[in-house]
């Protein structure tokens, strides 16, 4: 596999406390650069293909991807919980991911393209909020490529205890370029799960947080609506990691 490939390897790593960040868990999405587009990755000893997300080894992974990628840009969970963004990776470049275990307040950024997904269904991404966290109802939809008349949900895994496909946004429009909020009001556009219904006639809502507990729900899903094929987008979840 020789010069055929880009090989990366990366550790998290928080400078504050001059140690890397390697207790066990993690996992993070590899995609092209400037795109919510996954990467193609391949073990860089054997060349056989690998999933994406890929999952951290002690705040470490290791991959490579086609020579015809320059960089990438990685966003995911590390070991502790925390969110990281990591873009402009090169191979051989710096091999260290900046993040502080002190961090308390993250933002998930959940990369979505629609190419990467099958639509009207809903597809795991392969990312799980930590058990603890505490969600805040300010989310919000970046449409980076749009496609008119086509919507998206993003939820917490259905078959999972008390999972909701279309839990934290439902039905947002990709119809338009930008960061959209989703309404709480009339159609509401923010998921159940994080919606607090006072009243039912007239209906009245208001946004609520969710906690992510030991035993329910984690696993970050998508499901586009039929048809969606070209969309991209990143989907941005405020939350705030456990800590003690």
């Amino acid at each position: 596999m020789s010069g055929t490939r880009y090989i990366y390897q990366l550790q998290i790593q928080d400078f504050a406390r001059g140690m890397p960040v390697a207790s066990a868990g993690g996992a993070a999405i590899i995609c092209q650069p400037g795109t919510a587009r996954k990467a193609s990755l391949f073990n860089p000893d054997t060349g056989a293909a690998i999933a994406n997300p890929i999952s951290l080894t002690r705040g470490n992974m290791r991959f490579a991807t086609e020579n015809t990628i320059a960089t990438v840009d990685i966003y995911g969970f590390a070991p502790d919980g925390g969110f990281f963004v990591f873009r402009g990776a090169r191979p051989g470049g710096d091999p260290e991911i900046p993040y502080s275990m002190d961090q308390v307040n993250h933002t998930a950024i959940i990369p979505i393209a629609a190419a990467d997904f099958t639509a009207a269904s809903e597809i795991t991404t392969g990312l799980q909020f930590p058990a603890g966290a505490l969600l805040s109802p300010a989310a919000a939809l970046r449409v980076t490529v749009l496609e008119a008349t086509r919507t998206i949900e993003v939820g917490l895994l259905s078959s999972e205890s008390g999972g909701d496909a279309d839990g934290l946004l439902d039905a947002m429009s990709l119809a338009a370029v930008g960061t959209i909020a989703p309404a709480v009001s009339g159609t509401p556009t923010l998921g159940a799960l994080l919606v607090q219904n006072f009243a039912t006639t007239p209906a009245v809502n208001s946004p609520d947080t969710h906690g992510i507990g030991a035993t329910s729900a984690r696993t970050i899903t998508v499901t586009t609506s039929s048809g969606t094929v070209t969309a991209q987008c990143f989907a941005l979840f405020p939350y705030i990691k456990p800590h003690i």
